[in-house]
């Protein structure tokens, strides 16, 4: 159930009659970074040593707005507790303070933020003259668009998790053997994880998974990139002054983490054949790839471990596209 306020709606989940006619701030924890749910409310806490004001912002279900400015600061961390607030609450900041990109400082509070300590996101991310900090025409002055309607949200997480009495092994380091992996690479190659799972965490949780972690004697394992991965939004074509599409070459970026060979399928860019050449092969950038034959959609490519395949295809009266794909 929402947390309701005359004129703004806040999705927080406590009862609706516990809720404030208006939501307020308290003094917070500078201590506790993030969004954490305590007592009632929930303590947001974030950091910035250049910011002359930050402002809380809060998003109902429909995607109302109430900002909230925070008051309190210590040492660089802004912070303040809003009763009524809880888990599932939308959330975002904004940011006022100087702007001097030639320094390194940006702040903009017509821009929405995530909180770089938040644990769960919503929403994606829409392309736009929104996203740009500063005013199109002048690098040093700030856009006015808010970005809002563009950018995702924080999203307040539960610190209540029910281990059903599971409880840490509580290995020593100097017990410890650390096993790092990609959730990916190990569970698409292990010939007894089901085929339907593997690729997820829950093929990373299978028997036949945990039990080969077991067999080696490892203690725990760290993953990989887990981060969410948002596209740069080169797909949109640039404009001349005209507002004529302007024309490039295509580029697929293949990344291979791994640290072992991985094979991708070229995948089909433009509604006409394209014939795709390497421009960069990162495992040996000393190797001319001139005399290679070109690869079409469909066919598949081998990226060697831990490097980069980038591949180019001449410009055929279509506009730039720019795609990643990643192991």
């Amino acid at each position: 159930m929402g947390v309701t306020a005359e004129g703004n709606r806040v999705a927080g989940f406590g009862r609706l009659e516990d809720a404030p006619a208006t939501p307020r701030v308290l003094p917070g924890d500078a201590a506790r970074l993030g969004a954490t749910p305590h007592d009632g409310g929930v303590n947001f806490a974030v950091s910035s040593t250049v910011a002359d004001e930050v402002t809380l912002c809060l998003f109902d279900a429909g995607g109302a707005e109430t900002r909230l400015k925070l008051e309190d600061q210590d040492a660089g961390v802004w912070h303040g507790f809003v009763p009524g607030a809880g888990p599932g609450q939308a959330y975002g900041y904004r940011v006022a303070g100087p702007f001097e990109p030639a320094n390194g400082l940006r702040c903009n509070p017509n821009k929405l933020l995530l909180d770089p300590y938040a644990r769960a996101f919503r929403g994606q991310v829409t392309y736009g003259p929104e996203l740009l900090g500063n005013h199109p025409d002048d690098p040093d002055r700030p856009s006015d668009k808010d970005s809002e309607g563009n950018v995702p949200r924080s999203i307040v997480t539960s610190q209540d998790y029910d281990w059903e009495g599971d409880t840490r092994p509580g290995h020593s380091y100097a017990e410890s053997i650390v096993y790092e992996v990609h959730v990916k690479g190990f569970t698409m190659r292990h010939p007894d994880i089901p085929p339907e799972i593997r690729g997820t965490y829950a093929g990373l949780a299978h028997e036949a998974a945990a039990g080969y972690l077991h067999d080696l004697g490892v203690t725990a394992v760290e993953l990989l990139p887990v981060h969410e991965y948002v596209p740069d939004g080169a797909d949109a074509p640039d404009e001349a002054a005209d507002g004529t599409l302007l024309v490039d070459d295509d580029f697929l970026v293949l990344v291979n983490a791994w640290w072992e060979p991985v094979e991708f399928t070229v995948p089909e860019v433009r509604p006409v054949p394209q014939d795709w050449l390497t421009e960069l092969d990162s495992y040996d950038p000393a190797v001319p790839a001139a005399a290679e034959q070109p690869r079409h959609a469909g066919e598949r490519v081998r990226v060697r471990p831990r490097s980069l395949l980038v591949l180019r295809s001449k410009a055929a009266g279509a506009a730039t596209s720019v795609r990643q794909n990643r192991a």
